[in-house]
């Protein structure tokens, strides 16, 4: 365990840019461009976002109190948009030229533990055989340094699907206090990112002065995915539904949804595959030649929740696809959250 002063921070993020990017939680002023390693993206005012980190950002700029960014990091590793490939006609064929496997290295630095959690929900998803080879390149180049909590929002229930807010994991697990930043390395890789850092860190106590608040927005343990099993056909999906205006909005900044298109666009003689997010609420989501098996707002409305609650866990064996971020109820237009369904299809054990 080691510990930084707070005013050595600049000199931290020195180090760390020697040898790969550096991301962080940065706020925004009247525009800002968001480099990512997928391109570039446009940020909205007042919004705090990982954004590349250089010796010209201002150190009021950067926020660790913040408890959760504008947008999750997953864009980091499943960008909101990226060319795949791309076929150029020849007087004897096509030349199949696939775009390059990521390979430079990047830092995220300030990671949520609900955060490092989705990202974890996606590597059940995108690791598992097949495997994306783009999303395995960057989780294999990037390093991930996650920021424990010490008080949640009021939209904040992450301790709901079992996870730590004060052990958030990661590579470096760090705390940070009025006077110091607290990081312990968990992963080979994070002790090789703290070796070179030894001559302005020190020793740090074994205890940490920090404890975390738990937030009673959705009591721990309290979600019986069981009793979904049975809701399926419940005629509370027809009045939950009614509100929902299939923007998308939940599905563009949460954490662990995962779903894209592949579109094919023509230049004259080249044509370009390009990878984007989709989401399960348009009502063009899985159309096919024959139609669409989900006809109405309701049965897409229904799938969302089920997958997050219910289906991933069967898939893939392990947990829930929602982390208790709170993004889709600090943003949904129509104050319409997941914690409103689980509360009304009475998944809730302690309700």
């Amino acid at each position: 365990m080691y510990r930084l002063k707070i005013q050595n921070l600049h000199a931290l993020f020195e180090q760390f840019t020697k040898s790969a990017r550096l991301f962080l939680p940065i706020k925004c002023g009247d525009v800002a461009e968001h480099l990512i390693s997928g391109g570039g993206d446009t940020q909205q005012k007042g919004s705090v976002n990982f954004t590349q980190w250089n010796s010209d950002v201002s150190p009021e700029s950067i926020d660790l109190v913040t408890l959760k960014t504008t947008k999750p990091p997953k864009e980091f590793f499943l960008p909101h948009f990226e060319e795949l490939y791309s076929a150029t006609n020849r007087a004897d064929g096509f030349d199949i030229n696939p775009k390059p496997i990521p390979d430079a290295p990047f830092i995220l630095f300030g990671v949520r533990a609900c955060d490092f959690e989705g990202i974890g929900v996606l590597d059940r998803v995108y690791l598992s055989d097949p495997v994306d080879r783009f999303y395995e390149a960057r989780r294999n180049t990037a390093a991930i340094f996650t920021l424990s909590c010490e008080s949640p929002t009021p939209t904040c229930f992450c301790n709901s699907f079992g996870i730590d807010p004060e052990d958030p994991g990661g590579d470096v697990s760090m705390w940070l206090t009025e006077d110091y930043l607290f990081m312990k390395p968990i992963t080979e890789k994070g002790a090789d990112l703290m070796e070179p850092l030894k001559n302005i860190l020190e020793e740090a106590p074994p205890d940490i002065p920090f404890s975390h608040k738990p937030n009673p927005f959705i009591p721990v343990s309290s979600i019986d995915p069981e009793s979904l099993i049975s809701s399926f056909n419940s005629d509370k999906w027809d009045s939950l539904h009614r509100s929902c205006i299939s923007c998308g909005t939940c599905t563009f900044l949460c954490p662990t949804c995962q779903c894209y298109d592949i579109s094919d666009f023509s230049t004259g003689e080249t044509v370009r595959c390009h990878r984007t997010w989709d989401s399960c609420m348009y009502k063009d989501f899985t159309q096919m030649a024959h139609g669409n098996p989900r006809q109405s707002a309701k049965a897409r409305f229904r799938q969302r929740f089920m997958h997050k609650l219910l289906y991933h866990g069967e898939k893939h064996g392990d947990g829930f696809s929602c982390v208790g971020c709170g993004r889709c109820t600090n943003k949904c237009p129509v104050n319409l959250s997941i914690v409103k369904v689980i509360r009304a299809l009475g998944a809730n054990k302690n309700a």
